[in-house]
């Protein structure tokens, strides 16, 4: 193992959030740990929010930039109402929120973005041409345990993927993560690295900017 970099296998966390005693779902009232409640209009059709109070994943996948031939091992997903998509309309790995901008920073807090995002495993992707697969292995490459500024995008990161069970074929997709990522120049970077049953890895990395909101 490389001196100062922690590597550890996670499981993906499949099975339905148990809820806490104080929340109800479907009174159309938010409380912990529901990500949404819009009461009897939970899981219809054009809710954002599921029967079980989890928000419906965007549908956009966004590949992170591995090698093609095995990018849809892991692919994420961000929940932003506008997205920066490349020339083939694939969602780029690098995104952008402004501090307090509703439309993609989901805490009104002043001096960071809390990013929505899911990481889903096993699926195809025709738009890059690969097939779904086997997912043997999910590393954390970044951020860093030395990174103390993005300590808490780490925590979330560990606290949501647990400890990685093998699955696939067919998409997987982790429950809704909150990344705080505080204002600055250059973008928090989350690499991500998995391996299927032949030991191929996909390594990829989202870069992702939060910007000081215009005086």
């Amino acid at each position: 193992m490389p001196s100062g970099r922690l590597l550890v296998s996670i499981v993906l966390a499949v099975a339905l959030p148990a809820l806490a005693r104080a929340a109800v779902c479907g009174d159309g009232v938010v409380e912990p740990p529901e990500q949404c409640d819009e009461g009897a209009a939970n899981g219809t059709p054009g809710s954002d929010c599921e029967s079980y109070c989890e928000e419906v994943i965007p549908a956009l996948r966004i590949p992170g930039g591995g090698s093609r031939a095995t990018d849809c091992q892991l692919e994420g997903v961000l929940g932003l109402v506008s997205l920066v998509l490349d020339r083939d309309g694939i969602p780029s790995h690098a995104q952008q929120c402004v501090d307090g901008d509703p439309g993609c920073d989901r805490d009104p807090a002043r001096g960071s973005c809390s990013f929505a995002f899911w990481v889903c495993v096993g699926a195809d992707d025709a738009r890059i041409g690969c097939a779904a697969e086997h997912v043997a292995a999910l590393e954390i490459r970044r951020p860093s345990a030395r990174n103390g500024a993005l300590a808490a995008v780490r925590a979330e990161l560990f606290d949501k993927l647990g400890a990685y069970v093998p699955t696939g074929p067919g998409e997987i997709c982790s429950g809704r993560m909150l990344l705080r990522v505080p204002v600055a120049r250059r973008p928090a970077r989350v690499r991500l690295r998995t391996r299927d049953a032949a030991g191929r890895a996909d390594s990829d990395t989202f870069a992702l900017r939060c910007a000081a909101a215009a005086d």
